[in-house]
């Protein structure tokens, strides 16, 4: 009875595309493997965008070469996509630096704002 199936096309055809169904189930990552990426993804993305980091702004008015006092500054927490590359993100970076240019009240500071040190060129 098999050998006559075997000699029909129509269950030939039936068997190979039953196989190949079979490969492919096997060879095809599942679903549920690409949600759980997606969720990773869409975790990661959204902590980038709320990662926070400190931004150092002048306490009071700081004047054009005045060396800068610890007082005269306050850090302040913001989302890190809004930091400038240049900004200060810790006071103790311009304690006892010279102000290159006078720095208003609440004035974020940038590299750009101080002196260069003795031993910078």
């Amino acid at each position: 009875m098999f050998r006559n199936l075997l000699r029909k096309p129509v269950f030939l055809v039936v068997l190979a595309l039953l196989a190949g169904w079979l490969v492919f189930l096997a060879i095809t990552p599942g679903h549920d493997d690409d949600d759980k990426l997606d969720g990773r993804q869409r975790r990661l993305e959204d902590a980038s965008v709320s990662a926070k980091g400190n931004v150092v702004y002048a306490a009071r008015e700081i004047k054009q070469d005045d060396i800068i006092a610890a007082d005269a500054l306050e850090e302040r927490e913001t989302l890190q996509i809004k930091i400038p590359f240049d900004a200060l993100t810790s006071s103790s970076l311009a304690v006892g630096r010279m102000a290159k240019r006078p720095i208003a009240k609440g004035q974020r500071l940038s590299q750009n704002d101080l002196a260069p040190m003795k031993d910078e060129k």
